[in-house]
């Protein structure tokens, strides 16, 4: 370092001045100059190790430096990325009472943020202030985008709260910043207000800012909002680009909008962009979820015409999305060309096919997968083996069901370490969500725990709080589900607190996928009565992710077999809203139903009730009329109970009592009666 100061500090040479009356003061002022000009020069052609050397080679020379000195050694720093040296010169100037101005607490700021040191650079901020140095808007500029690399959106948009506390105007790049960590972060809401700030505000927006925001739209699976932005980009004359093409077809895949998805490929094709590995995977993913195997076969065939590589991702999407289709042939056909391709299978490629054999009930085949696995050195997971079990249940194969199960828990009983656990109280208390108070222990087996799901939260959100109130006991693991219930409904959720890869997680699997749980549900429907009380009848309709006139799942001829098992438990008559006995959709009559379910297909009770005209109550997504039905705030569904077997091969049976709600809307219907 030293040597290389001396090479580079030739470069200045003020030795040769004369000055009159040998004024030692002012050639040191010039030296002092010329070192920082050529300090701020090679730190503008990123050469900071140099521009360091410069630095030191000045003190050799018994040339202080000042602040300005030091502002551009820091610059320096900053554009070589490195973020320690920009540090180490603050605190030079600190040792050497050297003034330290906004300019010099900026560049360190800055480069904090090229290396994604946020704490390091909202540190430096607070210190700012508390020498009364006041941030601009470059110094905020920096913070926010250094937040937005360490993916911190509460810390960038309290950020800007203070900003506009300090009457500063965040130009584009802070709010693009600030968009961006809204982005990483997943809050569509927060980078929606901010995109919609920014138009008030009359900013120039471009491709970049408007991919952020697409890209959180998609993250928080909101495929409408993602379009709309496109339509406003295409509007403002602003053309999209590979990635905000991406966002949209990636947001459009996660909302089950194959139709849309397909659509926008198209237009990335038409607007002669080239579409990539991302492009196709998340169209093809999006032709899974739709079960449109035919367009998920032409699109791999358009990546091979664009000599794009068919890596396992996308091939795994359109086995899946065979086998959802019931084309076991096909899916086997691009497993066997994967091989030919010297592209090794993996579990998600295996299980893909392994599904899509049980779909049909093709065992022979399935076992073959099994056992190709088990040579492959792959562990099966749980859901592979329960798609066995499921195999040799159809083909009326029990006793190898019930040898298939026994090796499950052969298999992962030795491999969870965890014990039944011991909860402190029998109600889960959480904080900030008058939703979830009280949250219900329903009852503990070895590696399950099952909690009441109340109404109008989701899964993911029971499950996170069940997780805080582990870990306040000592128990630190994630949780998991193997079954969900949907936002409106409440009642029995069973979790699974070792997550992942554990052994009970895995047996709970396997035995979901091998139809071997028992799941009861109450409802209610309304409609022509379906008989008197103790009518027992079965619904057996297929059911399809596929509507052509909208995204709610349907009962159709090509969809997956299901099947409804349902009791009348009680009838109840009801006035139509004007007082007349007769109604323009047949005598309005509420069906308290027990329900058991043979497969487990989604909103599959609410999509059969509604196939034999007796939509569920309140049920706004399914019911072909309006309803009028104030005493009902939400769909009546609630599951009573589930029973399966834990780590230990024990039966765990856990109920629960119907919520409050809907105890309230059945003595409205009990009133009338």
């Amino acid at each position: 370092m030293h040597q290389s100061c001396r090479i580079q500090g030739a470069r200045v040479n003020s030795n040769q001045i004369i000055l009159p009356n040998g004024d030692e003061s002012a050639l040191r002022q010039i030296r002092l100059k010329e070192y920082t000009r050529e300090i701020s020069s090679l730190g503008k052609a990123t050469s900071w190790q140099e521009a360091l050397g410069l630095y030191f080679a000045m003190q050799t020379a018994d040339i202080m430096p000042n602040t300005i000195a030091y502002s551009a050694a820091i610059s320096a720093c900053n554009r070589g990325k490195h973020w320690q040296g920009a540090l180490s010169l603050l605190q030079a100037m600190q040792t050497a009472d050297v003034v330290l101005d906004v300019i010099s607490y900026s560049a360190a700021v800055s480069a904090c943020e090229k290396c994604g040191q946020w704490q390091r650079a909202l540190d430096l901020v607070g210190t700012m202030q508390g020498a009364e140095l006041v941030p601009n808007v470059i110094t905020y500029s920096a913070v926010i985008s250094a937040c937005e690399k360490g993916e911190q959106w509460k810390q960038a948009l309290a950020l800007l709260g203070v900003m506009q506390e300090a009457e500063l105007v965040p130009n584009v790049i802070t709010y693009s910043s600030a968009l961006s960590a809204c982005n990483k972060g997943k809050q569509w809401q927060h980078a929606l207000a901010i995109l919609a700030v920014m138009r008030i505000a009359e900013l120039e927006l471009d491709v970049i800012t408007y991919s952020a925001a697409i890209s959180a739209c998609e993250k928080g699976e909101q495929w409408q909002q993602a379009l709309d932005l496109l339509v406003v980009m295409r509007a403002t004359e602003l053309i999209p680009n590979v990635i905000t093409c991406n966002a949209g077809i990636s947001a459009c895949e996660k909302g089950g909008q194959w139709q849309h998805a397909l659509a926008l490929l198209a237009a990335t094709l038409s607007a002669k962009l080239l579409p990539d590995l991302i492009t196709y995977s998340a169209a093809i993913s999006a032709c899974e979820k739709g079960e449109q195997w035919q367009g998920a076969l032409s699109l791999l065939e358009s990546m091979s015409t664009s000599n794009l590589e068919l890596d396992i991702i996308v091939r795994s999407a359109a086995i899946s999305a065979c086998g959802k289709s019931e084309q076991w042939q096909k899916a086997l056909w691009i497993l066997g060309a994967m091989r030919q391709d010297e592209l090794t299978p993996n579990i998600v490629s295996y299980s893909a096919a392994i599904s899509a054999c049980e779909s049909c009930g093709n065992w022979p085949n399935l076992i073959s997968l099994l056992d190709a696995m088990h040579e492959e050195d792959i562990e099966p997971s749980g859901i592979a083996y329960g798609n066995a079990i499921s195999c040799f249940r159809k083909a009326r194969l029990l006793q190898s069901a019930v040898e298939m199960m026994d090796f499950v828990y052969d298999s992962w009983h030795g491999q969870s370490h965890r014990r039944a656990i011991c909860l402190a109280s029998n109600s889960v208390t959480v904080a900030g969500s008058g939703q979830l108070d009280n949250l219900a222990i329903l009852g503990e087996g070895l590696g399950l725990v099952a909690v009441a799901k109340p109404p109008g939260v989701t899964t993911e959100t029971v499950l996170q709080q069940l997780q805080s109130q582990l870990s306040s006991l000592g128990i630190a693991s994630d949780v998991s589900t193997v079954s969900r219930l949907d936002f409106q409904t409440s009642g029995v959720l069973v979790a699974v607190p070792d997550a992942g890869n554990s052994g009970a997680y895995h047996v709970a699997s396997a035995q979901f996928a091998g139809r071997l749980v028992s799941k009861e549900y109450l409802c209610m429907c309304i409609g022509e009565p379906l008989g008197p009380v103790g009518t027992q009848a079965e619904i057996h309709a297929r059911v399809s992710r596929f509507n052509p006139e909208g995204c709610q799942n349907m009962a159709a001829s090509h969809g997956k077999v299901a099947c409804t098992y349902y009791q009348v438990l009680s009838n109840y008559h009801l006035p139509t809203p004007d007082g007349r006995s007769d109604h323009p959709h047949g005598r309005r009559v509420c069906s308290l139903l027990r329900i058991r379910l043979g497969t487990g297909r989604m909103h599959q009770i609410r999509i059969h009730l509604a196939s034999l005209g007796r939509p569920l109550v309140a049920d706004t997504s399914y019911s072909p009329m309006k309803q009028d039905c104030e005493w009902c705030s939400r769909t009546f569904l609630h599951c009573r109970r589930v029973a399966l077997r834990d780590l230990a091969g024990q039966v765990f049976a856990a109920e629960a009592a119907l919520s409050e709600d809907l105890t309230m809307a059945l003595r409205y219907l009990k009133k009338k009666k």
